[in-house]
């Protein structure tokens, strides 16, 4: 039965075969148009992720500035530019210390003031509020330094 290629259907003509290419098809066309309808979803979360991602990432340089303030001696601060495009880390040490531009299509938005440094005991120079946002503002997210805490808020 198994031995020299002698089985039951070598040789004989596969019935329905049309029938189940057609099936395959279907079951391809379905998947296309689930795909073409999740496409537009994903691209949205894709640019709320690369605001979310930028805005912890000015978050975690705002913290690096206050502690590096908190524990500084006086006649040193640091502090961080902001620019429409990009920030700019000052004073905070050499592994910090740079300019870290927008992803594409991302802009900072400022309240009051574009540069924001910490007091020795880590209170900010007054509340600042920053807007991460996409170009046409449909979607922000809010990086707040309290001012009487120095305080780091993602909202």
């Amino acid at each position: 039965m198994g031995s020299g290629g002698n089985s039951d259907t070598a040789g004989k003509p596969v019935k329905n075969g049309y029938i189940f290419l057609l099936e395959c098809l279907i079951a391809v066309a379905i998947i296309m148009s689930m795909a073409t309808l999740a496409a537009p979803i994903y691209q949205k979360q894709q640019k709320e992720f690369v605001i979310n991602a930028y805005a912890r990432q000015l978050a975690m340089h705002l913290q690096v500035v206050r502690t590096y303030d908190f524990t500084a001696p006086k006649d040193k601060t640091a502090n961080i530019v902001f620019q429409e495009n990009s920030y700019t880390v000052h004073g905070a040490g050499p592994q910090w210390d740079g300019s870290y531009p927008c992803p594409e299509g991302i802009y900072i938005k400022w309240k009051r003031r574009n540069k924001i440094s910490f007091s020795l005991h880590g209170r900010g120079s007054g509340t600042e509020t920053f807007y991460i946002c996409n170009k046409d503002s449909t979607y922000n997210m809010r990086v707040v330094v309290a001012s009487q805490t120095g305080r780091i808020r993602l909202e």
